[in-house]
């Protein structure tokens, strides 16, 4: 038999058997027969007092033995004659005790039996440890699809949620086809009934497929979409305005450039683009690896990304969100797969190697649209572009966005700080004076980059390009006049330590203006002094001639 403990409350621990042998369950002895019996206090027994001292005992006459509890037997109606206990042990604790009854033909137990018997316990003890364990994975299990099964239902859109907006007036897509526009201008309630129009414009394009058109259910296409909606955080950057700015500068990136990507790719990427940052914590890869996140346990490259990944395959799985509900088997696949691709692209640590690759292949001419390996590059830089579109928008959105960005940023600095770790430069808010010098040098090495192979290949996209030089020149402008105002803050302070009076060149300016208006104020007060002295005069000498 086997015995295991267990807790009957917190003061009180039980032996209990896994296995229990009582004989044979036919009568030509080939099937062996077992059943559970009552608990017992651990102390109790042989069995116990084995467990105690953590060695093995013989007792070759049991029911002579002080220690001997006789109400096993009186369960079982057994007779115990002798009997061998052996600890049961895993990492140096004893978890339970294997006992063996009865040796056959009536002859006692030994030192050789005692030896087997030790051996069969490790073997005992790794299968009751990986029990154990597969036991906890199986409850974490259930415990994790609870919580989903929980967190699903109060974060998924309604259907009435969804009959509502499909009983608004349509909005038109087109309207809003502009790489320029401010899309957090946007009413917010006007955004799904977009994201709306622009899946049924999506789904229109499919109908060039063979097969026609994939159908589409509007109400499973509203549902996602609010429910995508409500699985972004409320993160000063990373949230629901930043998913649909991404997906609509996808949109108009599809429409500027019509015979890019396949009807399917489209519609796989533009559902990649909603979802890209799902649940994002507003926390850096890097930031989830270093403090140890759960996450960063489950996935251990683009930690985030497959995360997002997955928290929008939980949403097409529930009931009445599934976008793709119509495709074929294969079809169905390639959309997962191509979300899936798409999301993790989003990552930058993979844009610099696919970036790379990429224009070695276009600076050869060997670009092809009928290559595979040279679609999947671009449409990696696609997603890239897209999630970046940020920095092409007119310099007032850029400089309020990279606000945001920096926002999170500078929480996720003083979380590291904390925990007695240094932040990167740009996250640590002390430093916050380098903003301008640090967006030159991510628009520089990772912006016009990406916008400048894209634009080879989709001339299209030029404006993209237009606006990250632009926002380009009005960041390098702040760190020129940031420089300026530091050089001459070095002269003021040198000319201070050498005893000199030294007037800044504004205030020089401002004093010459001023002394020039002083000037130009008392040869215009003198001029009137005598233009109203000969006036005087003359009025005198008239009076003087009427009198």
């Amino acid at each position: 038999s086997i015995f295991v403990y267990s807790a009957k409350s917190e003061d009180e621990v039980e032996l209990y058997p896994l296995v229990f042998d009582v004989g044979y369950d036919n009568k030509d002895k080939s099937t062996r027969k077992f059943k559970s019996i009552l608990r017992f206090p651990s102390d109790k027994g042989i069995v116990g007092h084995c467990g105690k001292i953590g060695k093995s005992i013989i007792v070759n006459n049991a029911s002579e033995d002080g220690r001997f509890y006789r109400n096993v037997d009186k369960v079982t109606g057994y007779t115990s004659k002798n009997m061998i206990c052996t600890p049961i042990s895993n990492n140096g604790s004893v978890i339970g005790v294997i006992q063996m009854i009865n040796k056959l033909n009536d002859s006692t137990f030994t030192c050789l039996d005692k030896q087997v018997l030790e051996s069969v316990s490790l073997v005992c003890g790794l299968a009751l440890n990986y029990a154990k364990l597969y036991d906890k994975v199986r409850k974490l299990d259930y415990r994790y699809m609870v919580t989903l099964d929980v967190a699903a239902y109060h974060r998924s859109a309604t259907i009435d949620e969804a009959r509502e907006i499909l009983g608004k007036p349509s909005l038109d897509a087109a309207g809003v086809v502009n790489y320029t526009i401010d899309t957090k201008g946007l009413p917010k309630s006007d955004i799904p009934r977009y994201v709306l129009a622009m899946f049924k414009d999506i789904y229109d394009m499919t109908k060039v497929m063979k097969g026609g058109s994939i159908k589409f259910n509007e109400e499973t296409l509203v549902r996602f979409t609010l429910t995508v909606r409500n699985n972004y955080r409320n993160v000063p950057y990373h949230n629901w305005a930043h998913g649909f700015q991404v997906a609509h500068s996808f949109y108009t990136l599809i429409k500027t450039c019509p015979d890019v990507l396949s009807p399917l790719e489209r519609l796989a990427l533009f559902v990649g683009c909603l979802c890209h940052d799902l649940d994002h914590r507003a926390k850096t890869n890097a930031y989830m690896v270093n403090s140890k996140a759960p996450l960063a346990a489950m996935y251990s490259t683009s930690t985030m990304e497959y995360h997002h990944f997955y928290t929008a395959m939980s949403i097409l799985q529930a009931d009445g969100h599934n976008v793709f509900e119509f495709l074929p088997k294969d079809l169905y696949e390639k959309a997962i797969q191509d979300m899936k691709q798409a999301i993790i692209y989003t990552d930058l640590a993979l844009f610099f190697s696919n970036r790379a690759i990429l224009q070695k292949i276009v600076n050869e001419n060997k670009f092809s649209w009928s290559n595979p390996e040279h679609i999947m590059r671009l449409k990696g830089i696609i997603m890239t572009a897209c999630d970046l579109s940020a920095v092409i928008k007119p310099w007032h959105i850029n400089r309020r966005t990279v606000r945001m960005l920096f926002q999170e940023f500078y929480n996720q600095g003083d979380e590291e700080k904390a925990q007695s770790r240094n932040p990167l430069p740009m996250m640590d808010r002390e430093k916050a004076h380098d903003l301008p010098a640090n967006q030159v040098g991510f628009i520089m090495g990772i912006c016009l980059p990406c916008y400048e192979i894209l634009a080879r290949i989709l001339p299209n996209t030029y404006p993209m390009l237009d606006g990250t030089r632009s926002n380009l020149q009005n960041w390098s402008a702040l760190v020129a006049k940031q420089k300026a105002e530091k050089d001459e803050l070095e002269v003021l302070q040198k000319a201070n330590e050498e005893g000199e009076i030294y007037e800044p060149k504004h205030r020089k300016d401002k004093l010459k203006t001023s002394h020039s208006s002083i000037g130009n104020s008392a040869s215009k007060s003198s001029r009137n002094s005598s233009k109203s002295s000969a006036g005087d005069n003359r009025n005198s000498a008239t009076k003087d001639s009427r009198n």
